[in-house]
C-alpha cells in the first residue's frame, strides 16, 4: 500500500510540475528539437561506473544543458523523452508501464526542481 501511495504521489507531483511549467513561454523550438534528437540518438548509450554494476546514461548532460538553455516546459519534455527512451531502447529486462511512468515522473520532478 505504501509503494502504491508513493508512486501515486510522485505521479501527481510530476503532473503539477508539468502544468506549472506549461505556464512559461516556450522559446527556442529548433534547439528543443535538436536536444530531443540528441536524446533519442544517445538513449542506448550507457557508461559503466567504476566499482559498481550500475551505469549512467549519456543523456544526463543533455538534460542539464536543456535546463539552462530551454524553458522549464521544454526541459521537462526533454527529460521525459530521455527517460522513456532509456526504458524502451537496448534494455535487458522490459519495464512495466508503472515502472516507466514512475521513472518518467521522477525525471520530470528532478528537472522541475532544477
Amino acid at each position: 500500500m505504501r509503494v502504491k501511495l508513493l508512486i501515486g504521489l510522485v505521479l501527481v507531483i510530476a503532473s503539477l510540475a508539468a502544468l506549472a511549467g506549461a505556464q512559461s513561454a516556450s522559446q527556442h523550438w529548433l534547439l528543443f528539437l535538436i536536444y530531443v534528437a540528441a536524446v533519442l540518438l544517445s538513449s542506448g548509450m550507457k557508461v559503466c561506473l567504476l566499482r559498481s554494476d550500475s551505469s549512467m546514461s549519456v543523456n544526463f548532460p543533455l538534460i542539464l544543458l536543456s535546463v539552462v538553455q530551454l524553458s522549464p516546459e521544454q526541459a521537462m519534455a526533454v527529460a521525459a523523452i530521455s527517460v522513456f527512451a532509456q526504458c524502451k531502447f537496448r534494455v535487458q529486462k522490459l519495464f512495466s508501464l508503472v515502472q516507466i511512468a514512475f521513472n518518467v515522473a521522477n525525471a520530470v520532478n528532478a528537472t522541475a526542481a532544477c
